[in-house]
């Protein structure tokens, strides 16, 4: 659900997303005042956060230029380079080599990639975004979503290329073989060479008699010899299940990872087979496919939460990357981003990271303080050092043997630091409220925090002293859950949305620098009145319900879905819908269609009758009463003669290109309108865009 913005007169209002666990936990609606020394004489200001697209357009465009006002675009991409000024998309994977040499499984970018100890980042082997299943040399090699890797003694490197559902070898020359399976032969057969089946295998390690265990969804441990013969381990092919036992006879549900640990024994961890619930297992053999105790455990048999990649330390310990959003129903999420050691004695704990709601992010630091953003890949490194592929960070991370994490390459544009233009950073900024001073406040919902960005963009994070109700515990800056809206009103009262659980916001106020709850919604989507009345999408999103001033609430209206919201000088609301229309609703109540048609999707310019949009999600009015409406094509302007433009976007410009500004517009979060200029949070960024008038 996106967050929804709506900032008038100097006063926010600010709605978090809903931070949905299994655990029950108490729901509040913060909401915030804020007062401000002037009032904001502004007409209309105010802001909707939404989501971003890309359409055609029969005219071309008014000419608008965007630049980055903070933050940084950099997220996902194929940059080679130093450190952080590298760039991956989604890795998976990632083995060490004797004198520090990192390989990736650089699982978007259909690449093998190479950290050198100096953190210089090439491609070793495939082609960036072209996925394919050619042997031979590095450079014309290609791969389709490699996502598990591992390096023998002799310095070659073994990949599970998932998509081509084959295992390669990439010889000490670089040359790239295909070992076992034949490339988009899905299956589940034992064989030599090509004429053995996989299916999409994602993990390998070396038995300890130098052959390598693949763990793919076969419903099979498979082992593969140096002359690609493949066997079976353990488990039997093409069936499912859950049973403890020796070799062929045991039965898995979804196999995900696979580790050896120092005394050849194999650990295997497997997905429930039905994904309704959240705990996977850890289960070990012997080099011979014996089933083996854990601990007090006779069956050997360890519940872990959401195990994604395994390694297995020497000393018998497992580590796990726990990485995932299990959702049993639509309004309850239990959120995994950690990594976890598990003991000899089956017991775990974490490491690195945290779980939960506010455990997303991307931070450095002391394992209880760092910040993983769906971790998929974890191996042991050299001199005690850990590995850790963070997937969504897109980067490559380590864990030193103190617990502290660093990132090695990769991940440069998300995070949490404070200073000026790009060299401030955000994670999954969402709305985005203008203030009477020109400066203004962002819902950063990665980090659970509300940033201030001047007009020169520089950036700061809010400080709160207390919450009304609590006693003080001295200054914070978190909220305690992911910020999604932001809101203000025209007195110069700030609102402010929190997430709690069960799809419920805390609606609350902010006064001076205390945070006040006033009542739990069921809608991230707020807007404030130019008469000090707030909106909002309640009852699960189907009704759009008014708090007036004195504090009575109402259903001013019902029957439609609302994604953003906006409301002008005169208390008419604009609704963004999740059917593609932009409704107006008086008022008194009446609802009408502005433009736009239900259900209908499309990216066509036009009058209000043949306009369609694409996933309205942000909306923004000017002093003039002109509606923006940003959707998956770009931005485009509602006049209050009813005349639509587009402002950005449009054929051949959204999405396309190597414009990474013209990109980045798709994808638009929030959108504020001060003094003629439109100010956008994408990505991990706030982009500025000085529209035609």
């Amino acid at each position: 659900m996106r967050p929804c913005v709506i900032s008038r007169g100097g006063a926010m209002l600010i709605l978090l997303r809903p931070i949905q666990t299994r655990r029950p936990m108490q729901i509040q609606t913060l909401l915030l005042r804020w007062r401000v020394a002037a009032p904001w004489l502004m007409a209309a200001a105010l802001v909707a956060c939404g989501g971003g697209g890309g359409s055609p357009g029969e005219n071309p465009p008014p000419a608008a230029q965007i630049t980055l006002l903070a933050g940084s675009l950099q997220s996902a991409g194929t940059a080679d380079g130093i450190g952080t000024a590298a760039q991956f998309n989604g890795p998976r994977a990632a083995a060490q080599a004797p004198d520090g040499t990192i390989f990736v499984a650089d699982t978007g970018n259909h690449t093998i990639r190479r950290i050198a100890p100096d953190g210089a980042v090439s491609t070793l082997a495939g082609a960036a975004g072209q996925a394919g299943a050619a042997d031979g040399a590095a450079t014309s090699a290609r791969f389709s979503s490699p996502s598990g890797i591992v390096r023998s003694a002799q310095g070659e490197l073994f990949v599970a290329d998932t998509g081509n559902h084959t295992i390669r070898r990439i010889a000490i020359d670089g040359t790239v073989f295909t070992l076992a399976g034949s490339a988009g032969q899905r299956g589940a057969v034992d064989g030599t060479g090509a004429a053995a089946r996989f299916d999409a295998p994602r993990s390998l390690a070396f038995h300890a008699d130098g052959t390598l265990l693949v763990a793919d969804r076969s419903g099979a441990i498979r082992r593969v010899r140096t002359d690609g013969q493949v066997t079976t381990f353990a488990g039997q092919l093409g069936q499912s299940g859950f049973v403890v036992a020796d070799g062929t006879a045991a039965r898995f549900t979804i196999l995900n990872g696979i580790a050896v640990d120092g005394a050849g024994n194999v650990v295997v961890s497997e997905f429930d087979a039905a994904g309704s619930t959240s705990v996977g297992r850890l289960r070990r053999f012997d080099s011979l496919a014996r089933a083996l105790p854990w601990g007090a455990r006779p069956q050997g048999v360890v519940e872990v939460p959401m195990p994604m990649g395994i390694a297995a330390l020497g000393s018998g310990e497992v580590l796990v990357a726990s990485s995932g959003v299990f959702a049993p129903v639509p309004s309850v999420n239990d959120v995994h981003n950690s990594i976890l050691r598990i003991d000899l004695a089956g017991e775990s704990r974490v490491i690195a990271g945290e779980n939960g709601p506010l455990g997303r992010g991307s931070a450095d630091g002391p394992g209880a303080a760092a910040r993983f953003n769906h971790p998929e890949g974890v191996a042991v490194g050299i001199g005690g050092r850990i590995l850790v592929a963070d997937t969504q960070n897109h980067a490559i991370r380590q864990i030193d043997d103190r617990g502290l994490v660093t990132t090695v390459a990769g991940g440069a544009g998300i995070g949490l630091v404070d200073g000026g233009g790009a060299a401030a950073r955000f994670h999954a900024p969402a709305s985005i409220a203008a203030l009477p001073d020109g400066s203004f406040l962002v819902a950063d919902s990665g980090n659970a925090r509300v940033r201030r960005v001047t007009r020169s963009g520089q950036v700061s994070t809010l400080t709160f002293t207390g919450e009304a109700g609590t006693p003080a515990t001295g200054s914070f800056q978190t909220l305690g859950r992911s910020v999604t809206a932001l809101a203000a009103s025209p007195q110069g009262d700030v609102y402010a949305s929190r997430v709690f659980t069960n799809s419920l916001y805390d609606l609350v106020e902010i006064e001076g620098t205390v945070v006040r709850s006033l009542l739990p919604v069921w809608s991230p989507v707020l807007a404030a009145g130019r008469d000090g009345s707030l909106y909002f999408a309640s009852g699960g999103g189907a009704t759009l319900d008014r708090l007036r001033a004195d504090g009575t609430r109402e259903v001013l209206a019902s029957g439609f879905q609302s994604a953003a919201l906006a409301v002008n000088e005169a208390g008419t609301v604009y609704s963004a819908g999740f059917d593609h229309v932009i409704r107006t609703v008086s008022p008194a109540g009446q609802v009408r269609v502005l433009a736009g048609a239900a259900g209908q999707a499309g990216a066509n310019d036009g009058d209000l009758q043949s306009v369609r949009f694409n996933q309205p999600r942000a909306l923004t009015l000017d002093a003039a009463g002109r509606l923006y409406v940003a959707d998956a094509t770009g931005i485009r302007r509602i006049g209050v003669d009813g005349s639509v433009e587009r402002i950005v976007g449009g054929a051949g410009q959204v999405g396309a290109g190597d414009d990474p500004l013209l990109r980045a517009v798709r994808r638009i979060m929030g959108l504020a309108w001060l003094d003629g200029v439109l100010y956008a949070t994408v990505d991990h960024a706030v982009l500025r865009i000085d529209a035609a008038r």
